[in-house]
């Protein structure tokens, strides 16, 4: 129930975006107040945690259609001599016919500057919300770790904004 489960939750949502002609559905296997649960339970009291968020924020992405994306220039995140790249992105047409973006920065120090372009559409702007805090052991104690809203206009057809180091951001993207 921290940030960095959200984090986790939305780096499997890639890996399953990007197979989603081999994977039909996927699903938590617990909801409640289990270990990277949705809701947590303290006596009468129920919480929203990071996971939960990571789950609303992606709701977009369910029965859309996966785009192709790739990352250049993208920087590798190392701890312990073992390096993952950075950031991780993926990119849906929703059933809505808008195009979303998912983005993780996984580094846990450094922001990450990007540059959005979409072959084919010329970008306008975007808006969505941005889930990020201080720690990746961050909880949401007293509901005050929710996603922050996000919103970024287009240069010469290109998104430029900078991610939170630990950080999910979902935008819709405006052609």
């Amino acid at each position: 129930d921290a940030l960095g489960d959200a984090l986790a939750a939305a780096l499997t949502f890639h890996a399953f975006h990007a197979h989603a002609a081999r994977l039909g559905m996927a699903d938590i296997a617990q909801a409640l107040t289990a270990r990277q649960a949705m809701i947590r339970t303290d006596g009468a009291a129920m919480m929203l945690t990071p996971t939960y968020y990571a789950f609303r924020m992606h709701v977009p992405f369910q029965a859309a259609t996966t785009l192709p994306l790739s990352l250049a220039n993208n920087p590798q995140y190392s701890v312990g001599g073992l390096g993952v790249p950075a950031v991780s992105a993926s990119a849906a047409r929703a059933i809505d016919g808008k195009l979303y973006l998912s983005l993780v920065n996984a580094d846990a120090r450094e922001a990450a500057t990007v540059a959005i372009g979409v072959n084919g559409a010329s970008l306008k702007a975007a808006s969505g919300s941005v889930l990020a805090a201080a720690g990746a052991d961050a909880r949401n104690k007293a509901a005050t770790l929710a996603p922050a809203p996000l919103t970024a206009h287009a240069e010469n057809g290109k998104l430029r904004l900078t991610l939170p180091p630990k950080s999910l951001t979902v935008l819709a993207i405006d052609e």
